[in-house]
């Protein structure tokens, strides 16, 4: 048996998820809740744990900052 990569893992979840999500919603769902791939990257000491934990916690702010000035446009 070969062992399952993290591309796999990655996607088996992600199908889990959007189908429990499907029974329990009333309507149809029609939006996509994930984004297409994603980025792996090892956290190889203290300076890059930091850096993603930075990014993790900033990254909703940026989107919201990036519709805003877009939608200024």
């Amino acid at each position: 048996m070969v062992a399952p990569t993290i591309g796999r893992i990655i996607g088996a979840y992600k199908s889990y998820i959007s189908c429990e999500r499907r029974k329990l919603s009333y309507f149809p769902i029609t939006e996509k809740i994930w984004q297409r791939g994603f980025y792996d990257h090892i956290i190889r000491n203290d300076n890059d744990l930091n850096e993603t934990r930075e990014y993790i916690q900033n990254n909703p702010l940026a989107y919201l900052e990036k519709q805003r000035t877009e939608g200024d446009e």
